[in-house]
């Protein structure tokens, strides 16, 4: 798309009358984008005048207005407007410093505090240099999927005319964004999602925003200025783009949606199936999937089936980029049998094979001892078949052992 100006002609033909008397040497003012700094000025020596004899301007070296108290008046310099504190309360105790909020890396220069009583009797009181460093932020960024994200990359603005402004972003080898002879062009799957601000730009924030993310933006983005200069890289990560569920039958399917347009494949046996359409607040599902329900973000499938095995896609709607993938896996459930009916199997097993082999009542009430301990330590239910298991074969090698005895005197005395 093609830039505009936004900038008056009067903007660039504003000269201030020069100075007559200069100051010494210029004081240093350091400021983090986006913050806000206060630029000083000593005017104590003009304390106690009228408000008719004040009159104080803010200018930069070049003699663009920054900002101007007279006659009770105030006023402001174009890119200063709704940034700049100048209190008239402040002015008359002598204190002619500014406060300027939001400062970005275009307000980088050396201004200038003057005391004006008109183009004869100017007299300098303050200069000032101002510093502006980028703000501190994570090289890395995290985003769940189908969330706005936006990359951070900040830098100092070349002084050429707007159509002059090159800028990129790339994600490896793929373009996501390029400003360059007052155009922007996008990459492929980037042409509805991203964007940057050109008044930021300007400004020295070249931050660049995508409203929606999927799968495939994972990856490093390198952020330049010129065509060889790499100036940030930043890394993005999906959170939880790819999840794998088990569920046994009859239990309930649960999906958090992103809250953005989004259509929802199911895919099984070689081909994706339209599921459902969701619409941020509502969904459109098939007329014969009345299991679907979606309320509150979550979209339910009710008593799952081992045909809703698969994997479940959402697709942003209007860009066809996969924001989620789900892969489903329905086991059958085994009913659930009481632990007192599971012991009383146990038991009569037991009471089977001990009269089976022939054992006496000390094998049995040896039995009910290590029943009776199994039973107090133990309640869970892997811990108690393990431990009946265990008694079992305790018991069984006991009698095995009597019988085998039994059968050597057998043998021994001839019988």
């Amino acid at each position: 798309m093609a830039l505009r100006s936004t900038v008056p002609a009067s903007f660039y033909l504003l000269v201030i009358p020069s100075v007559l008397q200069a100051v010494a040497s210029p004081s240093t003012v350091k400021g983090t984008f986006g913050d806000s700094v206060t630029l000083p000025c000593n005017g104590s020596a003009y304390r106690g005048s009228t408000e008719d004899q004040l009159d104080v301007l803010w200018q930069t070296a070049e003699g663009k207005k920054v900002a101007r108290f007279s006659r009770g008046v105030h006023s402001a310099g174009l890119r200063f407007e709704q940034r700049l504190t100048f209190l008239t309360e402040n002015i008359r105790r002598g204190i002619f410093s500014i406060a300027i909020s939001s400062i970005a890396f275009s307000d980088e220069d050396a201004y200038q505090c003057v005391w004006s009583k008109g183009q004869d009797s100017e007299k300098f009181l303050s200069d000032v240099k101002l510093q502006v460093s980028a703000p501190s932020f994570l090289k890395s960024q995290s985003v769940s999927p189908g969330d706005p994200v936006t990359l951070p990359c900040y830098g100092h603005v070349a002084k050429v005319p707007e159509d002059k402004l090159f800028l990129q972003w790339r994600k490896g080898d793929e373009l996501v964004l390029q400003l360059s002879s007052g155009e922007f062009t996008f990459g492929g799957i980037f042409s509805e999602r991203a964007s940057m601000s050109l008044d930021r730009i300007q400004q020295g924030d070249f931050s660049l925003s995508l409203s929606v993310t999927g799968v495939a933006d994972r990856g490093t983005y390198l952020c330049s200025t010129d065509r060889n200069q790499t100036v940030t890289t930043v890394s993005l990560k999906v959170k939880d783009h790819r999840a794998q569920v088990i569920l046994e039958t009859g239990m309930d399917f649960n999906i958090s949606v992103p809250r953005v347009p989004l259509m929802l494949y199911f895919f099984k046996s070689g081909s994706d199936v339209l599921l459902c359409e969701l619409l941020v607040d509502y969904a459109r599902c098939k007329s014969d999937h009345h299991r679907v329900a979606f309320k509150d973000g979550t979209l339910q499938i009710r008593n799952v089936q081992p045909s809703d095995g698969g994997r479940y896609t959402m697709r942003e709607r209007y860009n066809d980029i996969i924001i989620k993938e789900i892969s489903l896996r329905v086991t059958f459930a085994f009913p659930e049998v009481p632990y007192g009916m599971i012991l009383m199997v146990m038991v009569l097993l037991i009471v089977l094979v001990l009269r089976r082999l022939r054992c006496g009542p000390r094998d049995f009430h040896t039995l009910r001892q290590l029943i009776s301990v199994t039973l107090l330590k133990n309640r869970s239910k892997t811990v108690l078949c393990k431990a009946m298991c265990d008694t079992v074969q305790y018991v069984v090698r006991a009698c095995l052992k009597k019988f085998m005895n039994a059968v050597d005197w057998f043998t021994v005395s001839g019988h």
